[in-house]
């Protein structure tokens, strides 16, 4: 129950962040890359919509799989912490290197603390379910 619940909480909250800025990477990916100090030119707006456009699948499993019984959960809760902690890392390599403004904190912040939020939805999971 515990489980479920942090799960539920969780991936509904990054859905909303996911969906938010899938939509803008997909409909205006120049302006939200200039918001970040990020060139935009041919390829990079590509790369953010493309970037978009895997947003809106992962968080569309994951809303479906909130559907699903406690067990289709676990697997989809690893999948976001893999993706949340290498993302922080990329954007944390980004920053320091010099991509982009200072606003390119608040990406590693945002995935920084999605990746906690599924570690703590992971501690509630039933032993039995691995």
């Amino acid at each position: 129950m515990l489980f479920r619940s942090r799960a539920s909480r969780v991936l509904t909250a990054e859905a909303v962040v996911g969906f938010t800025f899938a939509a803008l990477l997909l409909l205006f990916p120049d302006r939200l890359l200039e918001l970040y100090g990020i060139s935009t030119g041919s390829g990079p707006v590509a790369l953010a919509r493309l970037i978009g456009a895997e947003l809106l699948g992962l968080n569309v499993a994951s809303v479906v799989a909130l559907r699903g019984d406690r067990r289709s959960l676990v697997p989809v809760v690893r999948g976001h912490l893999v993706n949340d902690a290498v993302a922080a890392l990329v954007a944390f390599t980004a920053v320091v290197g010099g991509v982009g403004n200072g606003f390119v904190w608040s990406l590693v912040a945002v995935y920084g603390v999605f990746a906690l939020a599924h570690v703590w939805v992971l501690l509630a999971r039933p032993r039995r379910f691995g």
